[in-house]
């Protein structure tokens, strides 16, 4: 990536994030027909936006999504029930967009950005669909979709639920075990061109017996209907739920439980893999901190050199506790509480490291977002036993390389402080990384 595309990122971070987006949103509102109460012809007035996310994508793009009031939303928009009653989302992208894409696009501060109204994302024409689901879909009678994730041109997750939307409860956008009675299943959407390869990952799983959402519709439009894992995540049951915990053995048991032929899917880069790029994002959050973040990213890199392909087996590729679900009917004995495994969509050939080290770089930032004492002896002994299954001087460069990637999202999840909390964490294990070395 050319010094002068990392500039152009960092100016685009800087302006979504900044009080100069309301100048973008009402050149994006005007071109759209939508008024938006108290607007002058070059700016939105203050109180009628909000920066909802921001995504950064090293090398790949900058997203900011907004939530803007509106007197009157479009009916061929569906509401998202993340947002308040009269506002529509507005989502400005310096990503590349497809041929023929119907986006508006703007000059801002000599860059490019095009924009869209949510759910007309470009790339994921079933996003439309999901965000409006009919029974043929999901379901025998009224249905009702919840927002549970949304990344921008690459991929989101709704909630289905039976039911007419008046019953949508908006607590559900942010857990995944809330009102199960009425859960019906979940609706992934990807692009289109990456479908048949998500349904070919949920099938191979499934007949291996790892427990993961079965498949049970699409469109053909990217959007995939996946079976309802009741139960919270590990994430959630760290934080301070009274549930059992996983042991690290049978963590492991799940992940050997992924077949061979998993070794002939396409494989992707580890977090670690990306270490230098994700420090981009990084520096973008805490730009005070530019060169000691740049000084350890360049540490971690040389250390996590990829060692031979002899060494990959299959992997999760995404293994972190929020993609482990413990639900109320054990599976099986081996697994303990595992009950469900979500987000596929790294499954491929890699480095078991990799996936432990995600898994333990994610309970070290839960760790310090939530001190205990029992954290710490959680902690600890998952890292105890992942030193015995992997070489532990490598476990620890990457699960620093997982952190550095976790920095940016934590500055704008829950600020700088506990952005520093993973950049001091990452430092902690480098220095037992050379240690060991």
């Amino acid at each position: 990536m050319s010094p002068q595309s990392e500039q152009a990122e960092a100016l685009a971070v800087q302006l979504i994030s900044g009080p100069g987006a309301d100048r973008a949103l009402a050149a994006v509102t005007r071109a759209a027909q939508l008024c938006v109460p108290g607007a002058s012809a070059s700016a939105l007035p203050t109180g009628s936006w909000r920066l909802v996310q921001l995504n950064h994508r090293p090398g790949a793009g900058v997203t900011g999504c907004f939530a803007v009031m509106v007197d009157r939303r479009p009916s061929s928009l569906p509401r998202h029930r993340g947002l308040r009653p009269g506002e529509v989302m507005v989502c400005l992208s310096t990503a590349p967009m497809p041929r023929d894409a119907q986006v508006t696009t703007i000059q801002w501060k000599g860059l490019r950005f095009f924009a869209w109204l949510w759910p007309q994302d470009p790339w994921l024409p079933g996003l439309h669909s999901a965000a409006a689901p009919t029974a043929d879909l999901v379901g025998d009678g009224p249905v009702r979709s919840v927002p549970v994730g949304y990344r921008p041109t690459r991929r989101a997750v709704f909630r289905v639920f039976s039911g007419p939307p008046a019953q949508a409860n908006s607590r559900a956008i942010t857990t995944r075990h809330h009102d199960d009675d009425q859960h019906l299943a979940y609706i992934k959407v990807v692009r289109p061109s990456r479908q048949a390869e998500l349904l070919h990952r949920h099938n191979l799983l499934t007949l291996a017996n790892v427990p993961v959402p079965r498949p049970l519709a699409t469109r053909g439009d990217g959007a995939v209907a996946l079976s309802h894992v009741a139960g919270p995540t590990v994430a959630q049951v760290f934080c301070g739920r009274d549930t059992e915990i996983p042991d690290p053995e049978q963590l492991m048991a799940v992940l050997d439980r992924f077949p061979p032929e998993v070794m002939n899917l396409s494989g992707r880069p580890s977090w670690a893999d990306r270490v230098l790029d994700h420090a981009r994002s990084a520096i973008g959050a805490l730009p005070d901190e530019q060169r000691r973040v740049h000084s350890l990213a360049e540490r971690v890199h040389t250390a996590c050199v990829s060692p031979a392909d002899s060494d990959l087996v299959p992997t999760h590729g995404d293994f972190h506790p929020g993609n482990v679900i413990l639900g109320p009917h054990p599976v099986d004995p081996a697994l303990g509480p595992i009950t469900g495994v979500l987000d596929l969509d790294n499954v491929g050939p890699g480095r078991l490291s990799d996936d432990l080290a995600c898994y333990l770089a994610h309970l070290c930032a839960l760790a310090d977002d939530n001190p205990a004492r029992s954290h710490l002896t959680i902690l600890q002994r998952h890292t105890r036993i992942f030193d015995e299954l992997v070489e532990p001087a490598e476990l620890r460069a990457r699960t620093a390389g997982v952190l550095i990637s976790l920095i940016g999202v934590s500055a704008r999840r829950h600020g700088a402080e506990a952005a520093k909390d993973r950049l001091r964490r990452a430092e902690t294990l480098m220095r037992e990384y050379e240690r060991l070395s």
